[in-house]
């Protein structure tokens, strides 16, 4: 077994799996160790409460000026371009349902922006450019409305949630192994339109489990996540593999 501790899923998007394990073998061991997800900003050392600070005011400034959803580096499509300027107001923008703007004072609200300064080792300018390119990409992939639409990929016994670990963790297994049928893998991945299908469910199912979770001040905020390879097919499920890291 390997088993990756992180933060981070993507350069797009903040991680609330706190720990991945893959396994290879029916024996491989579980057990999952996490640390340090329940520290909050009055169990910080001062050169990180610094940063919070910081990081807090460049996000208020962001949402207040409405330019939080600005893409990074000021790269911007030759379509957004041509679009007519409209002035948004951002104030109550919001992740998972915890809202951003510090000043509304939300009990969440810190626990969230730890999330993404952890993810980048306190670094303010990258861990506010994570959360901008967070934020846009769920824009675009319309992932505050993707539990309502019906998903339905018949791939339940795949990828589901099935109990808590001892310190109550939501565990998530991902078994590929059936993958090995290539007549169901093709189903699946056949087609792009098919592939954008299997990941849309995949984010939702995530969407979903993140609703179980709390973000308040000594409670669980992330998930075990277990991804069992035994039989899978391996590196030839590339489509598979891409899904999975950008949902992982």
């Amino acid at each position: 077994m390997s088993s990756n501790s992180k933060t981070i899923a993507d350069e797009n998007r903040i991680e609330i799996i706190h720990e991945q394990h893959e396994i290879h073998g029916e024996d491989s061991d579980l057990t999952a160790v996490v640390e340090g997800e329940n520290t909050f900003t009055t169990e910080l050392k001062p050169w990180a409460k610094k940063a919070m600070l910081e990081f807090r005011c460049k996000v208020e400034d962001a949402i207040l000026g409405n330019y939080i959803l600005r893409r990074p580096h000021g790269n911007i499509s030759i379509e957004e371009s041509s679009k007519p300027k409209e002035i948004e107001n951002h104030r109550d923008i919001s992740i998972w349902g915890i809202p951003l703007l510090p000043s509304k004072c939300h009990e969440s609200t810190e626990a969230i922006l730890l999330k993404f300064l952890k993810a980048r080792d306190f670094k303010v300018s990258e861990a506010f450019e994570m959360l901008q390119k967070t934020l846009i990409w769920r824009k675009e992939f319309k992932t505050d409305g993707i539990l309502e639409e019906n998903l339905g990929s018949g791939l339940d016994n795949m990828v589901y949630m099935n109990s808590t670990d001892k310190e109550e963790h939501p565990l998530c297994y991902n078994i590929y192994g059936a993958f090995k049928d290539k007549e169901l893998y093709q189903k699946t991945f056949g087609t792009e339109e098919k592939s954008e299908e299997f990941l849309r469910w995949r984010v939702q199912f995530m969407e979903k489990g993140i609703k179980k979770l709390s973000f308040k001040a000594g409670e669980v905020n992330s998930i075990v996540q277990i991804t069992d390879l035994k039989n899978s097919p391996g590196p030839a499920m590339k489509e598979l593999h891409a899904a999975s890291k950008k949902t992982a």
